[in-house]
Order: C-alpha cells, then structure tokens, then sequence
C-alpha cells in the first residue's frame, strides 16, 4: 500500500509539472470549459476568457472575451467593418480542430483577401448541442447588441429537436467536462489520452459514495435516425422560432442567411434536399438560403466527413470558400468594392 502510495504521488507530480508547462504555454488550462447558462432560453455557455482542451481532444479553444470561440471581440463596430455573426452548432465550433482550420475563421480570412472594400470579422457564436430555439436566445441577447452587418444560422438536421435543460446545480459542462477534475493533474491526463475514462471515473466515483453529484446529468438523449427526419410534429414550432430569428435580425438592419450542413446519410442517398420543408419555407418568406447537399456531393461527398455528421478540414474548407460565393451575390454588392476572387 505504501509503495501503491508513493507511486501516485510521484505520478501526481510529474503531471503537476506537465500541467505547470500548459499553462504557461496557453495561459490558462481548465478543466471546464461550458457553466450553465443565465440566459433564458439557453442550455450551456462558454466561460470567457480562456484556453482549454476538451474531453478525449488535445486541441487547445480560445474562449474569447464575449464568451465565443476565436477572437477577442470590440463591441463597437467602426464604419470600415463588416462584421459577421455565425450562430451554430459542434460544426461550426468544430472543438476537433484548430480555430484556424474551421469554415467561421477560413472565411474570415478569405473575406479579407478579396476586393470587397470593407474589412471583415466573423464572429462564431456557436457552441456544440445548441438547436435553433437556443441561437436564437444568443442571437437577441448577446449578439445583436454587436451590431452584426449579417447573422448566418447554420442548421442541421437535428436542429428540430429540443434537448432538455440541465439542473441548475449541475456539476457537468455541455461536453461532459466536470470541474472535480481540478482536484487531480494525473485525472485529467488520464481524461485526455484514454477515451472513455471520464465515465469510468464518474461511475466509480459514484458507486464508492465519494461524491454524490458526480453523476452525469448533462440530460442529452439519443436521437434517432428515425426521428432525426421526421421535422412535420416539429415544424410549427420550429417554423416559428426561424421566423423569429428572421424578423430579430432585420428589425436591426442586418442581413440574415440560413446555411444547411447535411449529414452522411443525405449524401450517401442523393437527396434533392437537405430538409424539403426548409427549403419551401425559406422561399415562401424570402430568407437566402444556402444548401450545401449539392455542394458536397460534387466534392468528394463522403471524403469531406470526419463522421457522420461533421465536416473534416477539407470540408470546412468547401464550406467557407461556398459561403463566401453565396454573400458576395447576396449581400456585398453595397459594399464598393469588386471580388477579385472567383
């Protein structure tokens, strides 16, 4: 038992020293990067001001000052910017992958490199498991007070359905992330290289009685396919919160596009659309609407998937050059300059 000890403690500081090294490689390593959220409406959020890793990735988030992935943010806008707000889900935050690897940066950049005569910013005010109802709570309270030029809602297929809230006392984060965590370096290494040792640790912990609310109770369910595709018992309520998200965004003069992300299976059988219903609705009330089913299916399909459902680099890349052809035609052409891009 006290050779078991000894080598725990010595395990313990050597990740201590390896913790010591991240932070002072990227300031700040948590092991919590979502709380529950204070706004009405909205699940999760993420803690501002930040530099974390999530369970079972390596790859470091930058949680800005507005609580968004990417850069810090200046509220006030000047008169030479064109900023663009992304609201979505794991997609667009995409926590896999570097920041300047996902569709909202790449696009950035791509903006600023063309003639448009304005200088860009995009603003991804997404977050993994968010459906429409909860981007549109971010939308009215945190990101119309950015005064966006254009609000682009990016939608996929289980954005129909709605999850239900977490306990407000919950103890995990929206990626399972736990803030006990902090007790132990060697626990949190452990997290990061062996998948599925979050869970194993939280049952066992459970089970020995050492703390009663280590129990998950981030409250998601799974989502069949089956349900997944039946949008119609969903439709008028969802129908009404795009609505809503439509007249939020031009009530404040700024453009407002809908961007669908199809999953494999859409691709893998050569749908027409993404959601048939979505795309009747956009055109009945005039919202620009960009599906890209087609779009994927041409370029590789399936090589632009890291899963089922989310995009690869490639994919991202595709993404973002598509989005920017899609603005440029429907919302640039006041902006005084030309594309030299094509």
């Amino acid at each position: 038992m006290l050779g078991l000890a000894l080598a725990l403690l010595v395990a313990e500081s050597v990740c201590k020293v390896i913790d010591l090294r991240n932070r002072l490689r990227h300031h700040r390593i948590v092991s919590r990067i979502s709380r529950i959220s204070d706004i009405p409406g909205v699940r999760y959020e993420l803690v501002p001001n930040l530099e974390t890793v999530t369970p079972n990735h390596d790859q470091v988030i930058r949680i800005n000052n507005l609580g968004f992935r990417g850069h810090d943010v200046t509220p006030d806008k000047p008169p030479s910017l064109y900023r663009i707000a992304i609201l979505g889900d794991s997609i667009a935050f995409a926590r896999g992958y570097a920041e300047k690897d996902i569709f909202p940066a790449i696009l950035e950049r791509n903006l600023n490199a063309g003639n448009y005569g304005k200088d860009f910013e995009v603003v991804n005010a997404s977050l993994s498991g968010r459906d429409t109802w909860e981007e549109c709570a971010i939308l009215e309270h945190r990101v119309l007070a950015l005064k966006p030029d254009l609000v682009i809602l990016q939608i996929c297929l289980n954005d129909h359905v709605r999850l239900p809230f977490p306990k407000k006392d919950a103890t995990v984060g929206i990626f399972g992330e736990q803030a006990w965590y902090e007790y132990s370096s060697l626990l949190k290494l452990l997290d990061q290289r062996i998948e599925g040792f979050r869970k194993i640790h939280a049952a066992v912990i459970k089970k020995i009685g050492w703390n009663k609310r280590a129990e998950r109770v981030i409250l998601d369910r799974f989502i069949g396919l089956e349900e997944l595709l039946n949008v119609e018992p969903d439709w008028p309520a969802w129908s009404a919160i795009l609505l809503k998200i439509r007249d939020l965004t031009t009530s404040h003069g700024a453009g407002v596009m809908f961007l669908v992300c199809p999953v494999d299976i859409e691709v893998r059988d050569l749908a027409h659309d993404t959601l048939p219903m979505l795309t009747g609705f956009t055109q009945e009330n005039g919202i620009p609407y960009l599906d890209l089913l087609t779009l994927f299916e041409a370029d590789g399909g399936m090589k632009l998937f890291a899963d089922h459902i989310h995009p690869n680099p490639e994919g991202h890349r595709v993404i973002a050059k598509e989005i920017e052809r899609f603005i440029a035609g429907h919302f640039l052409s006041l902006c005084g300059g030309e594309s030299t891009r094509r």
